[in-house]
């Protein structure tokens, strides 16, 4: 299926979708397994998916993930976390601690941390079940459309949430659609929708201008830089840790 210019399925990225999403519904759509493709497009020894390719974004992938869909290369890399840079980040680093990044703890292709976020909500009414860029950020702790609490694991087995693993094992007539945990096969569209609550409504109000700018700054009425970023960023910190050094 390489040897086309086109292959025969090629959907394009959605609004604000992870690269790593698109990429997963690409490989899904053509009726082939992840590994599989992977190993026809890169050979045994270099596999995307031993990686955060959201943040590391390597040309190869993006580019040849382009050429076989027909997506604008610029289109493409608007699914990359590194597009919030000089608004939550003004570095941006490919590995390790990046501000407000929620970081893969990552062995092989087997994730350990909980940094995959994502709204029911959103996952049920979407015609495409995808996964946002902004679950994967940590000021988004809940979803500003449907006002409800992000999950960030599955809540049937609590497993971390790793949609590319759903034909890990399994035939390709077996797997899973990327709304399911890849674990037990739980549909997370189903998982309960705890409402956001907040100490004031001009807290709330506030968040929502945050991630509302964060979504698409054109519905934000007005705007926040990096500097704004850095200091709420600070100010957790010292709100989370144990103890605080005055002086």
């Amino acid at each position: 299926m390489t040897h086309g210019e086109l292959w025969p399925a090629h959907p394009k990225p959605l609004k604000d979708e992870l690269l790593s999403s698109w990429i997963v519904r690409v490989i899904q759509a053509n009726g082939i397994k992840l590994q599989t493709l992977s190993r026809m497009l890169f050979g045994e020894n270099l596999s995307p998916w031993m990686r955060d390719i959201d943040r590391s974004s390597p040309s190869w992938l993006v580019n040849t993930f382009c050429k076989y869909t027909g997506v604008d290369r610029q289109v493409a890399y608007q699914a990359l976390l590194k597009t919030f840079k000089n608004i939550l980040f003004s570095r941006n680093r490919i590995s390790g601690h990046q501000q407000w990044v929620l970081t893969l703890s990552q062995v092989g292709t087997k994730r350990r941390a909980y940094s995959q976020q994502f709204c029911p909500a959103c996952l049920a009414e979407d015609l495409v079940p995808y996964y946002r860029k902004q679950w994967r950020i940590a000021v988004f702790t809940y979803c500003p459309l449907h006002q409800i609490e992000l999950h960030d694991a599955c809540p049937c087995c609590e497993k971390p949430i790793v949609f590319y693993r759903m034909d890990f094992g399994r035939d390709v007539k077996d797997i899973l659609p990327i709304s399911s945990c890849y674990v037990c096969g739980c549909d997370l569209r189903e998982s309960e929708r705890r409402p956001v609550e907040f100490p004031s409504n001009e807290l709330h109000k506030m968040y929502d201008e945050v991630l509302n700018y964060l979504s698409d700054s054109k519905n934000a009425s007005r705007g926040f830089d990096v500097d704004f970023f850095n200091v709420l960023h600070q100010l957790c910190k010292i709100m989370g840790m144990k103890k605080t050094r005055l002086s």
